[in-house]
């Protein structure tokens, strides 16, 4: 060898056969098939999740819905249509007055006002009357309650059922304007059986609440004494403005229990 040379390791080159070449070709194929088989599956799982979830959510949604619905159900209650009235403190009086309708309203208007004794009472009547005994309870429980009492006539206001009208919250009694308003002396009914003394006793009576009633008229209206108790020696019935005259109501409209305004 030439002095001087550099001597280099000599690597002696590796060749393939062409059955390993196939071979190793084969497996390269085998492995991308095996790779584009997988991508399916995990994509073919991937929407197979997806739609899965969905029906999931859906099926969720829709129990939460039923849920609402029926907690909404529960808090629905159905009211009488008096009781709902009552509790914005209108009451009324639409038949003749008896020992059951008077305790009824005498009833709800103290509790009302132990309730709260800040919110105005309405008081609706139709009534042909009744019984001295009860219009005058009803004229006490107006007269006992703290706050105003507001009386309307929507129909006939008869006998005691005026008494009652009358009594009501000066400048807040209201007569519609096709009512009818009618005022007497009270009556004491007798079955013949009684002795004398008591028919005395009885009529004595009658006269006194006669002219503690007359009292409270003359209170009201800007007539005299004598004026008024001599009109109620028969029946007088009175137009809306002759009720406004005569003193029994305040004005000719209607107002609402809802609300300050009045059609007049």
């Amino acid at each position: 060898m030439p002095v001087g040379v550099p001597k280099v390791r000599y690597i002696k080159p590796e060749y393939k056969d062409e059955a390993e070449d196939e071979d190793e070709d084969e497996d390269k194929d085998k492995d991308k098939l095996a790779d584009k088989s997988y991508k399916v599956e995990s994509q073919f799982d991937l929407d197979n999740w997806e739609y899965e979830n969905e029906e999931e959510e859906e099926e969720e949604e829709e129990e939460e819905e039923e849920e609402e619905d029926e907690e909404e159900k529960k808090k629905l209650t159905w009211l009488d249509l008096h009781d709902r009235l009552y509790r914005e403190r209108a009451f009324f009086l639409f038949q003749e007055l008896t020992i059951e309708t008077t305790n009824h309203v005498v009833g709800l208007m103290i509790y009302l006002n132990m309730d709260d004794n800040t919110k105005e009472q309405f008081i609706y009547i139709n009534s042909p009357g009744g019984r001295v005994i009860y219009g005058l309870s009803i004229h006490g429980a107006i007269g006992a309650v703290l706050p105003d009492v507001h009386t309307t006539c929507m129909g006939v206001a008869a006998s005691m059922a005026a008494f009652a009208l009358a009594s009501g919250s000066l400048t807040k009694r209201l007569a519609c304007p096709h009512s009818r308003i009618m005022i007497h002396q009270p009556a004491s009914a007798y079955t013949g059986e009684e002795s004398p003394d008591e028919q005395w006793l009885d009529g004595s009576q009658v006269m006194a609440i006669r002219r503690r009633m007359t009292e409270f008229l003359v209170s009201r209206m800007p007539h005299p004494y004598w004026v008024i108790y001599e009109d109620q020696e028969r029946n007088v019935f009175m137009t809306p403005e002759e009720a406004r005259l005569y003193g029994i109501v305040d004005a000719i409209g209607f107002r609402l229990f809802f609300s300050s305004e009045s059609i007049i």
